[in-house]
């Protein structure tokens, strides 16, 4: 039971921050815009600029190519350069890594939009 404290502490000791610095960190760099979902949708393939926008329904070209910039500069994501003069994205090894927690995320939003349109329906 005292594991979870102590993991804190020794978490505040190390970065000599609050202890829930990493997880704010983690949520600053995919957690804002599109940048998740563009991580979602890589999981699958790499994909051109246009498919992309293809599957995130909304973007509009100038935030996605500012958000897949973003993910280039962190590392998540790399751009792919064909030999036919396009590119791709894809995920690197740091953004594949992220697939279990989007599939958490997903899990969760799943289970809370059900449970969500049960408490309206019961109204």
């Amino acid at each position: 039971m005292d594991k979870a404290p102590r993991a804190l502490a020794l978490d505040m000791e190390s970065k000599g921050t609050h202890p829930l610095c990493p997880a704010v960190e983690a949520i600053r760099l995919v957690g804002t815009e599109w940048r998740l979902g563009i991580v979602r949708v890589l999981l699958a393939q790499p994909l051109r600029f246009s498919d992309i926008e293809r599957y995130l329904d909304g973007v509009d070209p100038k935030s996605l190519t500012r958000v897949l910039r973003a993910l280039e500069e962190t590392g998540i994501v790399e751009r792919i350069v064909h030999s036919d003069g396009g590119h791709a994205y894809a995920l690197t090894k740091k953004g594949r890594a992220l697939e279990p927690v989007t599939d958490a995320l997903a899990a969760w939003g799943r289970d809370w939009i059900v449970m969500r349109q049960a408490t309206s329906s019961a109204r």
